[in-house]
């Protein structure tokens, strides 16, 4: 007997589910009440073609994210991080709650850094403590 490829599987599982997640948040936006089924169905579509680029855009991502060595990685990484809190100061700017939406945005970025790390530190001791009691 023979199986799909768990990875084409999974590839039609996450194309179902987008067509799903667009025509169930199409219909509940009661637009065909307001504007009609056409712009229902033109949702639907655009939504439809949007997810299938993201199916797409996604797979060549970590196509060419997994051939980067780690250092360029870890540049990248920096950078979305640097990018991230400075598009928040500056979407912040003169805004009444500035101080707090910055804190709470750094905070936010050190957290998943933080959680970051220790997953990287538990895996390591997990692995190595697999090693050692089930050794070949």
């Amino acid at each position: 007997m023979t199986s799909m490829n768990p990875l084409r599987e999974q590839r039609w599982l996450i194309l179902v589910a987008v067509l799903v997640v667009v025509f169930l948040g199409a219909l509940s936006m009661h637009m065909e009440r307001m504007v009609g089924w056409g712009f229902l169905v033109l949702c639907f579509i655009v939504g439809s073609v949007g997810g299938l680029g993201y199916m797409w855009g996604r797979e060549q991502f970590l196509w060419y994210w997994n051939r980067l060595p780690k250092s360029r990685r870890r540049i990248a990484i920096a950078a979305g991080v640097v990018l991230y809190i400075i598009g928040t100061f500056i979407a912040d700017h003169h805004q009444p709650n500035e101080g707090f939406d910055d804190a709470i945005a750094c905070f936010f970025v050190l957290f998943a850094l933080l959680l970051w790390g220790l997953y990287r530190i538990m895996s390591r001791f997990l692995d190595a403590i697999h090693e050692r009691f089930f050794k070949h």
